[in-house]
């Protein structure tokens, strides 16, 4: 037997133990789930949503649930703690939690519902290209369209009552966004 015949021969050996650390099972996905209310993170909704995205948890993905039940002061925290864990993916609800999550990572995607200034908030570069790790949906053009609903169904309305929390219009590097007021009026 040459030297070649010798290496062949021994090469399935040698790529035994490679074969088999392939096989080691998949990491299951893990979303975390970051919101400052508790009535966000309905059970029910999400099983529903995500079995008709083909997943279920506990078998094919891993869910972690951060709720921060109404206090502000914990999102940095539990924020923190999605991002220590880690998790694959951050779906947050809310500017509060949008901006939490936005300030813990820069790398783990983050998917936001709720904001309504994300680009003046700092969480993306523009609508068109959200650029960095964050991404959603928003909520400003949902003013205007209130604002038409209401001359529509009360023409001769003259005063309109608008009411926000002022946490909703923090930003990524501190302070808060003070565009709101302008636009509603």
């Amino acid at each position: 037997m040459n030297r070649r015949d010798a290496v062949i021969a021994l090469l399935p050996v040698g790529a035994a133990p490679l074969g088999a650390s392939a096989q080691q099972a998949a990491k299951k996905p893990t979303l975390g789930l970051l919101a400052l209310a508790s009535g966000t993170m309905n059970n029910e909704f999400w099983d529903r949503t995500l079995k008709g995205l083909g997943w279920a948890e506990g078998q094919n993905i891993s869910i972690k649930r951060a709720n921060a039940e109404g206090r502000l002061d914990r999102l940095a925290a539990l924020a923190a703690d999605l991002v220590l864990d880690p998790v694959d993916v951050i779906f947050t609800f809310g500017p509060e939690a949008s901006i939490a999550a936005a300030r813990a990572t820069k790398t783990i995607p983050i998917v936001f519902l709720g904001p309504a200034f994300p680009v003046e908030q700092g969480l993306v570069d523009s609508y068109a290209r959200p650029g960095r790790n964050v991404t959603g949906v928003a909520w400003n053009s949902a003013y205007v369209k209130q604002l038409e609903f209401v001359k529509q169904i009360a023409p001769r309305a003259t005063r309109v009552a608008h009411f926000h929390l002022p946490t909703s219009l923090l930003k990524v590097d501190g302070g808060d966004y003070r565009g709101l007021l302008p636009q509603v009026e």
